[in-house]
């Protein structure tokens, strides 16, 4: 099996590209806002997607490979 890298993956949130690759986003990830999840008592102010560090673990099942040209028409 090939291993997925968000570096060759077009769910990364585009301007967290530019940051160091453990503060990328994933898109395909959405956080409910405002919410923790451990705690239902604690609220926190976090990024709206969650980093692709912690959902990408090499076999990413929502792995779309990365366009060469965005602008291009399919």
């Amino acid at each position: 099996m090939t291993p997925t890298f968000c570096a060759s993956c077009d769910n990364v949130e585009p301007t967290s590209r530019k940051r160091q690759p453990t503060q990328w986003l994933c898109l395909r990830h959405k956080r409910l806002e405002g919410m923790g999840f451990v705690n239902p008592d604690y609220w926190t102010h976090e990024e709206p997607f969650a980093r692709c560090r912690d959902v990408n673990y090499g076999l990413c099942p929502l792995f779309t490979p990365l366009r060469e040209n965005k602008n291009d028409q399919d």
